[in-house]
């Protein structure tokens, strides 16, 4: 499926329960640690609340797995029958056994041997982990919790039950009338929040990620905003949801995974009906317009492509040259999705264009490097100390030699060539900060490689680009050993074509 397209080792979000990948955050983490520190300190009945999906099952894993050979663990995860059928199920485990016709009172005995048998030999008690706890019948939950009582004080046996909240009310129905029983305040597995979720969905994908793969976040910033939004924060849901949305981004070819992705394809024709066709609704035949949208999409594609070439010729539209900046202003840059966990993933992907790199107020903002100069290609004028000085560079030349190297560069977009995006800036001072960047020398050192696309949307839009490569993995390889100045910006891998066809939207 999508194991050698994401570079894992294992599928990331599958439902088998592994105590080797558990996620510490969603207070996780904490609650472990808080129950085994009441396991050891004596505490005899213990429970832990989680609705269906929030991983209560791996909760158990990890718990049984932490407590380790100290301890003897028992785990029931159908507890359905009387309170006799669940305790000879509990002494078969420990080693026992006990008559098909056994009386409570005997199997209680029974119990009690073992446990403290097992203290001689060196275990600390024995735990009874009851998983799916709620469908534990009330007269057993009677039973289950008035054991520790019968067995004795000290007698090192600890319960935990794992439930959904429907359990509450059955514990809360017997301490009403059997005022003896003390029921102890338990844990809650809470739904991960929005962070969480994105922090969650990192983190599994970093457990299977093939050793040395030091690439960032499968998941956009939106694509984990969008699982949230969906899962509400409920584990099992968040991995159908993800694994799906891999499997999408697979398909589509892309090695970021987007909002887009997250949503099905009904989903994603129904938005598509509501918006673009809606819009078109008044001027053309739908139904004719569905049925030849592969030519309108291959005629529109040439279209932009001849308006683009023409538009990174010199001389475009008014001939209009921005000046540099004044040396106190920042100049404009993007870092790619700089608001929120930022994915340096690479990406293939068409459906989340237009949302990388999410400009500020004024577009996203790279702190100017010192104004100097030693480019033999920069038209400068030497000041006293015969050194360029930053006013005399002639930054426009610059940015228009590579505007006309980049319309030779696009012919990669139809040889399957692929290159690495490095910025995008996006505010109404776009273009006079693009130009801006070259009074920079890192910048200047590394203009052959520097390829620019403008895209006119409001407000206007510019993209530069690292770079030709004949594969993914070139441009990945070359995208971890760019300058440091240009690997803040968090940039990523994609194909020159899909680069393109950022400039349709």
């Amino acid at each position: 499926m999508y194991l050698e397209h994401f570079h894992l080792q294992e599928f990331p979000f599958r439902e088998e329960t592994d105590p080797d990948i558990f996620f510490q955050g969603g207070d996780r983490e904490r609650v472990v640690r808080a129950l085994l520190a009441d396991i050891e300190k004596g505490t005899a009945f213990l429970r832990v609340m989680g609705d269906e999906g929030s991983g209560k099952t791996l909760f158990c894993a990890v718990v049984a797995r932490r407590l380790g050979d100290r301890w003897e663990t028992v785990y029931l995860a159908d507890p359905v029958g009387s309170f006799v059928d669940l305790m000879k199920n509990v002494i078969g485990e420990l080693g026992g056994r006990v008559d098909e016709n056994a009386a409570r009172q005997q199997i209680v005995t029974t119990l009690r041997q073992l446990v403290t048998e097992k203290g001689k030999a060196g275990k600390k008690g024995v735990l009874l982990l009851i998983d799916e706890a709620e469908k534990i019948f009330q007269a057993t939950l009677e039973s289950l919790v008035r054991l520790p009582g019968e067995l004795g004080p000290e007698n090192g046996l600890r319960i935990v039950l794992v439930a959904r909240p429907e359990l509450d009310a059955n514990l809360k129905r017997i301490a009403r009338y059997c005022t003896d029983i003390e029921v102890v305040d338990g844990y809650g597995l809470p739904p991960l929040s929005r962070e969480e979720t994105a922090e969650y969905l990192h983190y599994r994908q970093q457990a299977v990620t093939e050793e040395g793969d030091d690439l960032g976040p499968i998941f956009s910033a939106d694509a984990a905003s969008a699982v949230y939004d969906k899962a509400g924060g409920n584990i099992r849901k968040t991995n159908r949801l993800a694994h799906k949305a891999m499997e999408r981004a697979c398909k589509a070819n892309s090695v970021l995974v987007s909002s887009e992705h997250v949503s099905s394809p009904r989903e994603v024709d129904r938005r598509v009906k509501k918006g673009i066709f809606a819009g078109l609704a008044t001027g053309f035949d739908l139904d004719l317009l569905r049925e030849k949208r592969w030519l309108v999409g291959g005629i529109g594609a040439v279209l932009t492509l001849l308006i683009l070439l023409a538009y990174l010729l010199p001389g475009n539209k008014d001939g209009e040259r921005h000046p540099p900046l004044p040396d106190d202003q920042e100049i404009a840059g993007s870092s790619l999705q700089q608001a929120s966990p930022a994915p340096s993933r690479p990406e293939e992907d068409l459906a989340d264009r237009g949302k990388e790199n999410q400009p500020g107020k004024d577009g996203d903002h790279v702190s100017p490097q010192p104004h100097t100069a030693d480019d033999a290609a920069v038209t400068a004028v030497p000041d006293k100390a015969g050194v360029p000085t930053a006013s005399a560079i002639d930054v426009d030349a610059i940015y228009d030699e590579r505007l006309r190297a980049s319309a030779a560069w696009l012919a990669g977009a139809y040889r399957g060539s692929y290159t690495i995006q490095i910025m995008m800036l996006a505010s109404d001072s776009a273009e006079k900060n693009a130009r801006a960047l070259f009074h920079d020398q890192e910048m200047r050192a590394v203009k052959d490689n520097i390829f620019i696309l403008r895209k006119k949307t409001s407000p206007p839009t510019v993209f530069f680009f690292f770079g030709s490569y004949d594969s993914l993995d070139k441009a990945r390889n070359a995208r971890n050993h760019l300058p440091l100045f240009l690997r803040k910006h968090h940039p990523y891998a994609i194909s020159i074509s899909n680069a393109l066809k950022k400039m349709e939207d």
